[in-house]
């Protein structure tokens, strides 16, 4: 049978085992951890990057479509004013005939 020293040699060797092993545990886990919130991170910045770029693409299509949306109009107004004779170049005949100030004839009044 083993003695009463012995007995407790053991013991003190198994405690000190689950000590050490605790440690490691501890140590292991702490480096899990700290690897998981990396990860977190570096996908939240790149999250960030993407979103950054997809508002700056939006807002630059917005952009143009404001600016072709006001040429249209700007065109269409244009061509009103043409239509009507009150065009930007008074010399030339209007489409419909009536009246030609370059020849200074015309069925006009």
């Amino acid at each position: 049978m083993a003695s009463q020293k012995q007995s407790y040699g053991a013991g003190e060797a198994k405690g000190q085992a689950e000590e050490k092993a605790g440690q490691m545990k501890g140590s292991v886990g702490d480096r899990v951890q700290e690897g998981r919130d990396k990860t977190y991170e570096t996908g939240q910045a790149a999250k960030d990057k993407t979103q950054g770029a997809t508002y700056q693409v939006k807002d630059k299509a917005a952009e143009k479509a404001e600016a072709a949306k006001q040429r249209a109009e700007g065109g269409a107004a244009d061509a009103v004013k043409s239509t009507l004779g009150l065009g930007k170049n008074d010399e030339e005949k209007d489409e419909t005939g009536l009246f030609d100030k370059k020849a200074g004839t015309g069925t006009g009044t």
